[in-house]
């Protein structure tokens, strides 16, 4: 806060001309679009930039307790900084510019982040396809062993999978491998194709 404070006295001090501009600083989402937990843009122009200057830092004071922010200026525009805070609060960005070797600072805001009407959005808990989860349970049981992290296997399809355990290269540890319907040496097809699907979902 000490810190803020202070800039916003250099920056009180710097934007004294009358009718000029010194730093401006744009939002780029409108406020509906204000969100915690995504990256918002915000332009910064005025005369201090037409004139050569360069964002240095960037600053974010939440006002909320315990909510965190950050900021940065863009990788690839330099004129627009990204900020992004943990959860809803007000916010005040401090920017300072230089130019060769004079330096200048600026306090905006606030601004209000907030989630849409209808509360925080809630990312749905994906539903694991059964022939997927199958699948795992059969790699668990018969594979694991050899093969692990399963990732090895990623994207195995079910004609490499019996063809791996009934072919003239196969492991011998593979003839040990029994169908769970029929107690088979080797797999149905049906028992491959769920290997194919969990092998194919990594």
């Amino acid at each position: 806060m000490k810190l803020l404070m202070s800039i916003l006295f250099i920056g009180l001090l710097g934007s004294s001309a009358a009718g000029a501009a010194p730093l401006v600083v744009e939002a780029l989402f409108d406020t509906k679009s204000r969100m915690p937990g995504v990256l918002i843009p915000f332009r910064v122009s005025g005369d201090l930039i037409t004139g050569g200057a360069r964002i240095l830092e960037v600053l974010v004071e939440a006002k909320t307790a315990g909510v965190t922010c950050g900021g940065m200026v863009d990788l690839y525009f330099p004129d627009i900084i990204q900020v992004k805070c943990s959860d809803t609060t007000d916010i005040i960005i401090a920017v300072r510019v230089v130019n060769g070797a004079e330096f200048n600072e600026g306090l905006f805001g606030p601004y209000v982040l907030k989630y849409p009407a209808g509360g925080k959005p809630v990312k749905p808990t994906p539903v694991e396809d059964p022939n997927i989860l199958a699948g795992k349970q059969l790699f668990n049981a018969f594979c694991v062993s050899c093969h692990n992290p399963p990732t090895l296997k990623r994207g195995r399809t079910a004609a490499q999978i019996n063809g791996a355990i009934t072919g003239p290269s196969k492991i011998p540890a593979m003839v040990n491998v029994k169908s769970e319907s029929d107690g088979a040496s080797v797999l149905t097809a049906d028992e491959a194709l769920k290997l194919e699907a969990y092998l194919k979902s990594m």
